[in-house]
């Protein structure tokens, strides 16, 4: 039995693959991201970042709920603008990407839509320090 956090969500798909074609006897058992008080996913590389920078770091977890609340309410494009240049605006950050996917297929989706699994995926870069994430919408 394996344990995977849904923090690395890609990293599990591509394992279930794996033990789904290979290891029929082995399970893969799905952990919900466990988060610091600010909304921060724990992770290793979170010791790598300076107070300041992990005190703003809450941002990424404000634009994964922004992007919850309104998939129904605004434009995708207009949500990952939004979340662009708020991300951007903060001091040593930078977004990578921010994407909403299909959580079985990973395809992004081109509209707004409250299709079963939808999961958003974020990467910034605070300094050196890249941080990800992702969030179940529906």
């Amino acid at each position: 039995m394996f344990f995977f956090g849904e923090k690395d969500f890609q990293q599990i798909l591509i394992v279930q693959k794996i033990i789904d074609e290979s290891f029929h006897v082995t399970n893969l058992v799905r952990c919900e991201t466990i988060r610091n008080k600010n909304g921060l996913a724990l992770s290793s590389r979170n010791k790598l970042l300076n107070k300041k920078d992990y005190n703003n770091s809450n941002i990424i977890h404000e634009m994964l709920v922004f992007s919850k609340k309104n998939l129904m309410k605004i434009p995708y494009k207009k949500i990952k603008a939004h979340i662009t240049s708020e991300i951007n605006k903060v001091e040593n950050f930078k977004l990578e990407y921010f994407e909403i996917r299909d959580e079985k297929t990973l395809f992004e989706i081109k509209k707004n839509s409250l299709n079963v699994g939808l999961r958003a995926f974020i990467s910034v870069k605070v300094n050196s320090v890249r941080l990800i994430d992702n969030y179940l919408l529906n």
